[in-house]
């Protein structure tokens, strides 16, 4: 099944088009919904939802709809990203909350995160739930170059991200 979506469901220049005129933001979710499959949940890279806004969007979408939420900056661009393994316990554990609409969530690296932190981006990917789906998300141009690609990928790959 291929899943189709954008980083955003609230872009107030997709009234006229996505949305019909004059619709209001609070129904934004919920139509967004019904016409693509997938979001990239960049709301939660600024802020943890609370379990009142998670159980909200779970009635707003149909069930086959998945949220692939962006882990909060708060840990991806901490300098200590594998010592933030109770704030990202607390977090996966938060965003469970959406159910089966739970799609992958994305680690999204700041650029300044290369190469020389790969040791504490395997630290990190060893205490990640291995029930919850990982993309990750570099930035850093030398994981582009070789031999940084392949160990990378590797590193990935062993961890089934």
């Amino acid at each position: 099944m291929f899943y189709i979506g954008g980083p955003v469901w609230g872009y107030k220049g997709w009234i006229g088009t996505l949305f019909p005129e004059h619709t209001p933001a609070s129904e934004f979710l919920s139509l967004y919904s019904r016409k693509l499959s997938t979001v990239e949940g960049n709301t939660t890279f600024y802020a943890t939802p609370s379990t009142e806004t998670i159980a909200r969007w779970v009635q707003e979408t149909p069930e086959t709809f998945h949220f692939c939420p962006k882990v909060s900056r708060s840990i991806s661009h901490s300098l200590a990203l594998d010592e933030r393994k109770d704030e990202t316990l607390q977090f996966i554990d938060r965003l469970k909350g959406l159910g089966n609409r739970l799609g992958p969530m994305f680690l999204q690296l700041p650029p300044t995160f290369g190469p020389a932190q790969l040791a504490q981006l395997e630290r990190f990917l060893v205490f990640w739930p291995t029930g919850v789906r990982l993309a990750v998300e570099v930035r850093h141009p030398q994981f582009y170059e070789e031999p940084y690609a392949k160990t990378l990928n590797e590193l990935l790959t062993h961890y089934h991200m």
